[in-house]
């Protein structure tokens, strides 16, 4: 246990390293030649980029996290390593989540102040759906520190703590959809279908497990 902690912060650094290289690889991909200028929208596409593969790492995580749960990742591989998975993917969704938001504060072509970025629902630009990304922020940074507290916490306030990382990826959902403007790249819209469905029907799939379990001890 101690070994694996040791392991833990020591890989830190690493995942913000490649977050960020992820993050900057996607967004050559994403330059387009009818787009403004580069020079006023480099941000913009890191931001771009950076907010895709977070909520890429995000959508791992949960669902890592619901096939661990129910049992479907049982005899397939060993519940250490999914649960080192399901951590670090949480943790690097965050180290890309926050470059997704900070480097806007040096964007030239929608100007954003540090309280807007951090504060939901304070920004000028689109508050609304900026605000329900902030919230998904903060929803998983709340599931990666109950992740790393879970020795000082009894099961039940884990459990029910832990479940931001649910109401995160919804809200991250809902902010890259409505919002980033390569939801009309073909791949990046069919990105969003699948993580949504895959995500709702394990849940389904969760929930009907547990309401079959309750019925059963009720018997």
């Amino acid at each position: 246990m101690q070994q694996s902690r040791r392991r833990n912060k020591m890989a830190f650094p690493w995942a913000g390293l490649l977050a960020l290289a992820a993050a900057g690889a996607l967004a050559v991909w994403l330059l387009s030649p009818s787009a403004p200028p580069l020079e006023l929208l480099q941000t913009w596409y890191l931001s771009r980029a950076a907010g895709l593969v977070a909520l890429a790492l995000l959508w791992l995580s949960v669902v890592l996290g619901l096939m661990q749960s129910t049992g479907l990742l049982s005899g397939l591989t060993g519940p250490a390593a999914n649960v080192d998975v399901h951590a670090f993917a949480a943790l690097l969704s965050l180290y890309a989540a926050t470059f997704h938001a900070w480097i806007l504060l040096w964007d030239r072509f929608v100007t954003f102040r540090w309280p807007e970025v951090v504060l939901p629902f304070t920004a000028n630009y689109e508050p609304v759906l900026l605000g329900i990304g902030t919230l998904a922020f903060y929803g998983a940074l709340g599931a990666v520190i109950t992740t790393y507290l879970r020795g000082w916490m009894g099961p039940r306030v884990w459990r029910a703590l832990h479940q931001a990382s649910l109401i995160a990826f919804a809200f991250g959902l809902v902010h890259g959809y409505f919002l980033g403007p390569d939801t009309a790249v073909p791949a990046v819209r069919l990105f969003y279908y699948f993580a949504g469905w895959s995500t709702a029907l394990l849940l389904a799939y969760r929930m009907a497990g547990g309401i079959l379990h309750r019925a059963r001890d009720a018997g």
